[in-house]
């Protein structure tokens, strides 16, 4: 399953995007689900705890997920720290 995220991922929007997703996994989802980040702009510390929890709830859950990040925050991912724990690309 794609499940494309808007172009911020701050404070103002976690609350927003986290019941998004918890319905979809509530759906008992059978798809991998790809969190496609292609259009993201804004990504604070409230955006990354988000994805970061994502990617502990689907492993608990034992469901894969993996988020594709666009090129020009290759940067940032590296400052973060989160290409460890996130199964994730950059396109």
């Amino acid at each position: 399953m794609n499940i494309e995220l808007s172009e911020e991922i701050s404070v103002y929007t976690v609350g927003e995007i986290r019941e998004r997703i918890i319905n979809l996994l509530n759906n008992d989802v059978k798809d991998d689900m790809v969190f496609n980040l292609q259009n993201l702009k804004e990504l604070d510390g409230a955006g990354l705890q988000l994805l970061i929890s994502l990617q502990k709830t689907c492993d608990q859950l034992s469901k894969k997920c993996h988020f594709i990040f666009p090129e020009e925050l290759k940067e940032n991912i590296k400052i973060y720290g989160i290409s460890d724990v996130l199964d994730m690309e950059v396109r």
